[in-house]
């Protein structure tokens, strides 16, 4: 027999994870209360819209109707026909027990994953890539440095495809480096949240260097460029709590050696040296004795 039934959509009160025969997972972004008013058994029918509710990455084969019945989420059964990255639907077996409804898998959705991400040095720059899968809901990537493996600062930022397919990217990063630097990737996706890729090492090569070529040092940097490495550039020397020591000009013409004085620098401690032009950047740790 038919039923009459009357349905609600509810934000997700129940408890989730209460799962039980070959459900893994439920859609934890809404339910249906469905209540029964006459009859007998029923069929529940369900769809989605990703561009409005946000659906689980996962195979439509593994998507069943979810009934929540005596604390606990129950297969309802169903076979779904779509797209989890855009529309679809599924309408359960027959049911005779009825209240909460949603979506429930029998897979565990799957999450973004970094198939590979490489860097290389290359003459000026160093070239980034990266490829996904599963690509859902990714909002935007962002290209993470440091020089030193702790402290990464944002060089770039990529936006999402979430095409559904594999994706490819690269960045260019043209900031030198100076002897090592490190690069890892962050994915965040439109509900903020993030996953980190590994960090990858990075060396200089050997046509953009600039070395401070003393440390410790006492009265005098001295900096050794590449032959390659020309311009005028800005120093200035900072004291461990960033304040401003020294600064001034530094010509570098086709490499070599070149000194800098240091000039009312009385207390012995660690500071930092800053070289720039704007487009080439060098960091370094002094220890002044």
């Amino acid at each position: 027999m038919s039923s009459e039934i009357n349905a609600r959509y509810l934000q997700p009160t129940t408890n989730i994870y209460n799962l039980q025969g070959p459900l893994v997972q439920v859609q934890d972004k809404e339910y249906w209360q469905i209540d029964k008013v006459t009859g007998g058994t029923a069929q529940i029918a369900l769809n989605w819209d990703n561009s409005k509710v946000a659906f689980p990455a996962t195979l439509v084969s593994d998507i069943r109707v979810a009934n929540y019945t005596s604390s606990l989420w129950v297969n309802a059964g169903g076979t779904a026909s779509g797209n989890y990255l855009t529309t679809g639907s599924i309408t359960s077996n027959a049911v005779s027990t009825f209240g909460p409804f949603t979506f429930g898998f029998v897979s565990v959705p799957l999450p973004l994953s970094f198939t590979s991400f490489t860097a290389a040095r290359k003459t000026n720059y160093t070239r980034l890539n990266w490829t996904t899968a599963h690509e859902q809901n990714t909002d935007h990537f962002t290209i993470e440095r440091s020089n030193d493996a702790v402290r990464f600062y944002d060089i770039a930022q990529v936006t999402a495809r979430n095409s559904g397919s594999d994706e490819s990217y690269s960045v260019n990063d043209y900031e030198p480096i100076n002897n090592i630097a490190y690069y890892r990737l962050r994915s965040v996706d439109t509900d903020g949240k993030e996953k980190l890729s590994a960090i990858i090492p990075v060396r200089a090569t050997k046509t953009d260097y600039l070395v401070l070529v003393a440390n410790p040092v006492h009265d005098k940097l001295v900096l050794s460029a590449s032959s390659e490495l020309n311009g005028k550039f800005n120093y200035s020397i900072h004291s461990i709590h960033g304040q401003l020591i020294q600064e001034g000009k530094l010509i570098i013409q086709n490499g070599g050696q070149y000194s800098i004085s240091l000039k009312g620098i009385k207390e012995t401690g660690t500071y930092t040296l800053e070289v720039s032009n704007g487009l080439q950047s060098f960091r370094y740790k002094v220890l002044i004795q």
